[in-house]
């Protein structure tokens, strides 16, 4: 969407600006190939390619994760995720949108990593079946981040809630589709 692309296009001018001040050269190679990649904020291709929903956010906005991860998560007693989602929430301000899509960040976290450790073994025996697994995962993590982060771009509580009643019906008709398609081409 036009709202994501404008995300990404800041992320990458702020990698650009930090590679060409100096702060992002981490070093040479053996092979004498020189990386730029100490302060990257954005790995597009694992964002488009994530099969999880901790990969997707593990990816972007990546120095800013790692200090919460620091700060937070490492730290925290009890509820890692939760209060580490829900300092990420105050940390970007008050608008209710940011709420809705961290607590619901929460959940999708916790349900993505629950499900893995549940499932996710039961297709690792086969690189068809590992492939399935794969493809299904980075479908449901797609269509979850979807869902996750409108709140954070509609900031505020009504036009969240008018999106929310009509998404469900949205999605139903997407996976008969989806399931249709698939079934086809059997």
């Amino acid at each position: 969407s036009a709202v994501v692309s404008d995300f990404i296009v800041f992320e990458i001018t702020a990698d650009v600006i930090n590679n060409a001040a100096g702060f992002g050269f981490s070093g040479v190679d053996e092979r004498g190939c020189f990386h730029w990649d100490l302060l990257s904020n954005i790995n597009i291709w694992n964002i488009e390619t994530a099969t999880s929903f901790k990969m997707y956010v593990g990816n972007w906005n990546i120095q800013t994760t790692a200090w919460l991860k620091r700060v937070c998560y490492d730290r925290a007693p009890w509820y890692p995720t939760a209060l580490t989602f829900l300092l990420s929430a105050v940390w970007h301000g008050l608008y209710p949108g940011y709420y809705f899509t961290f607590i619901t960040g929460i959940f999708m976290t916790l349900a993505a990593r629950m499900i893995r450790y549940n499932f996710r073994h039961f297709f690792t025996s086969s690189k068809p079946l590992k492939m399935s697994y794969d493809v299904a995962t980075w479908l449901v993590t797609q269509l979850s981040v979807c869902y996750t982060v409108a709140p954070f771009v509609l900031l505020a509580v009504e036009p969240t809630v008018k999106l929310y009643r009509y998404m469900p019906s949205c999605y139903k008709y997407k996976i008969k589709d989806i399931y249709q398609a698939l079934v086809g081409m059997l």
